[in-house]
């Protein structure tokens, strides 16, 4: 039997284009993972979102939990408990301020990934209350005052970010005890300082925010005295 070589074409480019779109609709990484650590207990629970029709053929085949950035833990599986949402759990040492990562990884396609840092029964600083002068001139330096109580009674340290490349992070203080920080914007524009709070222990609080505008730009004596000349002989500059 002879076929015609369009049809043949066409029937070979519509079975891929079949098959591309069976696997962007079935193939797909988890939908979603919540992660809680016991501290007591030294367990991680990995709760995992990942539908499929088949879980003995598409399902979550690997889970890999790394602590502060270095692989702790890798576990495969040939299938996934159910068709939606399911947990894991593993025993995992942990100290307060270290950092636990979990990849989910699909058996067809893709992953996803979630971090957490522990904090066992530690309750962050709360989010630091920002002072100073929201309006100034570039070129000079202003002094701004945070300040954070922490609910565990923790000492605490300020970082501050001026929304210019630069930062500053202060020494430890005790909670509730406010923190000084000067700083000069070279350029004039409009800036969103921000401030976090940091507990002994690695835990911090959410940032605390203040914006400022350096509308006008300090001018130096050798300018000053520029401009008078200028003025004084009529001379303009374009």
């Amino acid at each position: 039997m002879r076929y015609n070589k369009k049809i043949l074409v066409c029937f070979v480019m519509c079975l891929l284009t079949v098959t591309i779109y069976n696997i962007d609709v079935f193939a797909h990484p988890p939908q979603d993972m919540q992660l809680e650590y016991d501290f007591d207990s030294e367990t991680l629970s990995v709760t995992i979102t990942h539908n499929t029709l088949d879980p003995t053929s598409h399902y979550i085949y690997k889970v890999e939990i790394e602590k502060n950035e270095v692989v702790y833990l890798t576990e495969e599986y040939d299938s996934q408990p159910t068709a939606d949402t399911f947990t894991y759990t593993y025993e995992i040492e942990a100290d307060i301020g270290d950092l636990l990562s979990v990849a989910a990884y699909c058996s067809l396609y893709g992953s996803l990934t979630d971090s957490l840092t522990v904090t066992g029964n530690n309750t962050p600083p709360t989010k630091p209350t920002i002072t100073g002068s929201t309006q100034g001139e570039a070129g000079i330096s202003y002094t701004y005052t945070a300040v954070s109580t922490d609910p565990d009674g923790d000492d605490v340290f300020y970082c501050f970010d001026w929304n210019d490349g630069t930062e500053f992070c202060g020494d430890t203080v005790g909670s509730g005890e406010p923190v000084e920080a000067s700083h000069t914007w070279e350029e004039t524009g409009t800036y969103m300082i921000t401030v976090t709070a940091t507990d002994e222990y690695g835990v911090s609080s959410e940032s605390g925010r203040l914006q400022v505008s350096m509308p006008l730009r300090h001018q130096t004596l050798l300018e000053l005295i520029l401009e008078w000349i200028l003025q004084l002989f009529g001379i303009t500059i374009p």
